[in-house]
């Protein structure tokens, strides 16, 4: 009897339990900051370095500064805009076909990259996000040289399709508390073709017929640091 008496008693104690331990659950996961999620709005700045494996990009020394905008359309899916000067900074008098030579063996100009990719994360927790991502570029290409004092000048438009892996990092403090500023560090493997629209040696346009009329395919590997600032809104 004591047992039956008891028993909604018991019921409600449980029912309270239940209701406080979900409380609590539901509780943690609003306080959980993902490194990506849904409606976050981010810009980031960054430099960069390249490699083009083809004999045409030889010795240019190319780095990067991309700018890139985003919107996490999901808490695991990021889809951006993105734009990413490539520069050409070889100075330097010296050719290795004629090391005695003092003409001058500059290159220089570079790539004007326009284009969007997409992020899905594969890990995203707390502030820490790993991702693999995909996108592709429109690219216009103006490479000048001077070689053994003759200047070549190399026009080209064409575009790149990127794929790559990257992870993001929230900065935060010691109590634990996220802030907006992120670190995030990719490797971006590339495959680029260029049409070549105009080739001159000295000012002078040359035949056709000449191998750097040839267009350009060839591979690409980047590696990118950024510096972002994320935009979330409070629910």
């Amino acid at each position: 009897m004591l047992t039956i008496k008891n028993k909604p008693k018991n019921m409600t104690l449980l029912l309270m339990s239940m209701c406080l331990f979900s409380s609590v659950l539901f509780a943690a996961d609003e306080q959980k900051d993902y490194g990506m999620q849904k409606g976050d709005f981010s810009i980031s700045v960054g430099a960069g370095k390249n490699v083009f494996f083809d004999e045409e990009f030889e010795f240019v020394a190319p780095y990067m500064l991309p700018v890139s905008v985003s919107l996490a359309l999901l808490n695991k899916l990021e889809i951006g805009v993105r734009y990413a000067p490539v520069f050409f900074a070889d100075r330097s008098n010296v050719t290795f076909e004629n090391a005695t030579s003092s003409a001058k063996n500059h290159k220089f100009g570079g790539i004007q990259a326009f284009g969007g990719d997409l992020k899905y994360a594969i890990y995203n927790d707390y502030g820490v996000m790993a991702f693999v991502s995909g996108g592709g570029m429109y690219n216009i290409l103006n490479k000048n040289e001077f070689d053994a004092g003759l200047l070549y000048e190399i026009d080209g438009v064409g575009y790149s399709i990127t794929g790559g892996l990257g992870a993001r990092y929230q900065m935060g403090d010691d109590d634990g508390d996220l802030f907006p500023w992120y670190f995030e560090m990719g490797l971006y493997y590339s495959r680029i073709k260029y049409d070549i629209t105009n080739y001159q040696l000295d000012g002078v346009v040359q035949p056709e017929t000449s191998r750097r009329w040839n267009d350009l395919n060839f591979n690409g590997l980047d590696v990118t640091i950024s510096f972002g600032y994320r935009f979330r809104s409070k629910k």
